[in-house]
């Protein structure tokens, strides 16, 4: 598949999804890359042949028109995305960090910023907004709302997001020179009244959790600034807490925009909006919630909640919000997250709850712990 991928300027649209989905198995990734006992070669070095001919037909179509990047992008943006994260072991990190400088020597992160500017361009009020103009007129130009009924263009704009955060997960350069304005785009989405598309909402907390874990962390100054704002514009984490309560409206909210999303890509963008409105079913118990879109929703919120309840013992400002979120029966909400039948999402909660402080837990939080780790543990692989 990587040979038929590399063998044209366009791929096929099939080849091309085939093998985005092929590496959703780490070994074949590896393998593209040069990193399996089978496929390295004598120098140990590793293979650029897929990075390369991914920035080249990214280019390609973002060349040709904006309705063809629209189109046809998505499933090169999940390759390329995959291609940067890479993570585990001393190998396979150091061949993530090639690849993206790689990326970055040809300035694939700028390219992405224009197609996240165009792409919110085609629904913007008004006005201009261009890479390096006023911060505050991307948010103030662009109904983020009118994207809801465009699912192609949330899903592009999406992987967009998801492939900037692997890119600014390993290079520190390219985190700071899209950083103050990327952070714009993913608070669109986050900051929003309601719930606009949940595959976006998750993409622009998934980046915005990169950024909080790496931006400016040479510059204290600078970085509790950032801090500070981000708080600000989280709402000191209230809504977060609602997203993974399954009794309050934000979670009913995620829900709903689910469905919607589903019915749109039903009955398409136009036809969507004429059929007969979907009728909302309830949303189910946790134990029997398996919708892929909702809970990665729900993953994306516990990975923002691990970062405060993490850094609360070295920032003040993070212990204040992480106290505030433990008075809000943060660690209640968590157990319940673990019957939730997903062991990405369980992941994400044990990771979470191991950074909590197990003394101020009361006894009953500590049994429905224990309770809940047993079932989550069953489930993982």
């Amino acid at each position: 598949l990587k040979d038929m991928y590399c063998l044209t300027p366009l791929p096929h649209e099939g080849v091309t999804r085939l093998l985005a989905h092929a590496f959703t198995r780490r070994a074949s990734l590896e393998a593209a890359l040069g990193l399996s006992s089978s496929s390295q070669d004598a120098s140990g070095e590793i293979d650029l042949k897929l990075p390369r001919h991914v920035v080249s037909v990214l280019e390609n179509y973002k060349g040709k028109s904006e309705t063809m990047w629209q189109k046809m992008a998505l499933p090169h943006l999940e390759i390329l995305k995959v291609t940067t994260t890479l993570s585990t072991g001393s190998t396979t990190t150091k061949a993530s960090n090639s690849v993206v400088k790689f990326y970055e020597s040809k300035h694939l992160h700028i390219t992405l910023m224009m197609a996240c500017h165009d792409s919110f361009e085609a629904e913007a009020t008004t006005g201009e907004a261009g890479i390096g103009s006023d911060k505050k007129d991307i948010r103030r130009k662009v109904d983020v709302k009118k994207l809801k009924n465009h699912t192609r263009c949330v899903d592009v704009v999406s992987a967009v997001f998801n492939a900037l955060g692997g890119l600014m997960a390993y290079s520190h350069r390219i985190l700071d020179s899209i950083a103050d304005e990327l952070v714009e785009y993913l608070l669109l989405a986050i900051t929003a009244d309601h719930v606009t598309d949940p595959v976006l909402l998750a993409a622009s907390l998934r980046g915005l959790c990169v950024l909080l874990q790496h931006y400016k962390v040479n510059s204290p100054m600078e970085r509790q600034r950032f801090l500070e704002r981000m708080v600000k514009e989280l709402q000191h984490m209230k809504p977060y807490l609602e997203f993974i309560d399954g009794t309050q409206r934000r979670f009913f909210e995620l829900w709903r925009a689910t469905q919607y999303r589903y019915h749109i890509c039903v009955h398409g963008p136009e036809q969507g909006e004429s059929a007969q409105p979907p009728r909302f079913s309830q949303p189910p118990r946790f134990a029997h919630l398996h919708d892929e879109t909702v809970i990665q929703c729900l993953t994306a919120c516990v990975c923002v909640i691990e970062f405060f309840t993490v850094e609360a013992n070295t920032n003040s400002l993070c212990h204040d919000i992480s106290q505030k979120m433990d008075s809000s029966d943060r660690d209640m909400l968590l157990f319940r997250l673990l019957e939730i039948p997903s062991s990405v999402l369980s992941s994400a909660v044990l990771r979470c709850i191991a950074a909590v402080d197990f003394t101020e837990m009361s006894s009953d939080e500590v049994h429905h712990l224990i309770k809940m780790i047993q079932i989550a543990a069953s489930r993982l692989p």
